[in-house]
């Protein structure tokens, strides 16, 4: 499912995974230069023979890489939870991308962008800090502080969403690269 951009020109395009995701990106995003593609469920792993004709096989996958492959998208943003789940999804996604449009790497035009996973209040700053791994949470809740876990991409609430995700200048991203498998060091 795309929800496209209505502005002419240079566009960048959300991958996310499901639809209540690409709802909550599709409201806080800048609707001129900014589409959403919604995956559901996870995508077989192309890293296998047998994966890669699943993949090929399925309706929403060749969509996916038709999006990709036209040339309307200037950059290509994954966006998937924060949690184990959604680092599977991802790993599954890159390899497919790895697999059928390496060109698109090559040209630095595969971003990830990592979502929080939590809030926490800072007693120093009397603020909300934001947190994006398990391990640090698991420190910030044996050291006592108040949490609340985000459950997903859909869960953060829309201004958190919109300065940790979608605002490309305050945005946490890496380039997807051709080498090796794209970590976060998150999967512990």
């Amino acid at each position: 499912m795309l929800i496209d951009c209505s502005g002419p020109g240079a566009s960048e395009c959300f991958i996310v995974e499901g639809r209540s995701a690409a709802e909550a990106i599709a409201r806080v995003r800048d609707r001129q230069s900014q589409a959403v593609f919604a995956l559901q469920g996870k995508i077989p792993n192309c890293a296998t023979a047998k994966g890669l004709r699943r993949a090929l096989a399925s309706e929403l996958v060749l969509s996916l890489l038709h999006c990709v492959r036209v040339g309307r998208f200037s950059e290509f943003l994954i966006l998937f939870d924060a949690d184990i789940d959604g680092v599977h999804a991802r790993f599954l996604l890159e390899t497919l991308l790895r697999v059928q449009v390496p060109e698109l790497i090559d040209r630095r035009q595969v971003v990830h962008i990592y979502p929080p996973l939590f809030q926490w209040h800072d007693r120093a700053s009397q603020g909300l800090k934001l947190g994006y791994s398990q391990k640090e949470l698991r420190h910030r809740v044996d050291s006592g502080a108040e949490v609340t876990y985000f459950k997903g991409i859909a869960g953060l609430p829309a201004g958190t969403l919109a300065e940790s995700c979608v605002i490309a200048e305050s945005r946490n991203t890496r380039l997807l690269t051709r080498a090796g498998a794209a970590t976060d060091g998150d999967a512990d």
